[in-house]
């Protein structure tokens, strides 16, 4: 078990200071806890990998790519934020920069209506958009909705 002062080769800090650095980063909302651990999995990956490797040059034959894993590779960007988590109805959730609110029903229900409204608004043609937005301004984001599924024939 390593001791808490003792020093790793990634320029001589100690284990619990490395540990601190990474719980603040996750906190500070620069990485997740799963993009950590995807982290720490591709480690043991790697060095599967390389010992695999090692094995056939130490016996001296080739070594095909077929054997070797190729290096992980990084797909898109990192996240920057973790990711969005479904909150309880009801539930208090206080932002990084102190303000406050509770979600509610209306809350969710309000952005699950937004979010139909604006995939299915880019599925119309841009000439008939303008229509959709007049009925949100009139009659509110359902009806726009609800005509939008209507022109799209979506049930």
């Amino acid at each position: 078990m390593a001791k808490t002062n003792e020093t790793t080769d990634l320029g001589g800090i100690a284990h619990g200071d490395l540990l601190y650095a990474v719980r603040s980063l996750v906190s500070a909302g620069k990485t997740t806890t799963l993009e950590v651990a995807r982290l720490a999995g591709e480690r043991s990956a790697r060095i599967t990998a390389l010992e695999a490797e090692l094995a056939v040059l130490k016996v001296g034959g080739s070594v095909s790519m077929d054997s070797v894993a190729p290096a992980p590779r990084k797909r898109g960007r990192p996240r920057t934020r973790p990711p969005t988590v479904a909150k309880p109805v009801g539930s208090k959730v206080i932002r990084k920069d102190g303000r406050s609110f509770t979600v509610t029903a209306a809350v969710v229900e309000s952005r699950r209506l937004q979010g139909q409204y604006l995939g299915n608004l880019r599925k119309v043609p841009e000439k008939e958009r303008d229509r959709y937005r007049a009925i949100v301004k009139a009659k509110g984001v359902a009806a726009a909705v609800a005509a939008i599924k209507k022109r799209l024939r979506i049930a």
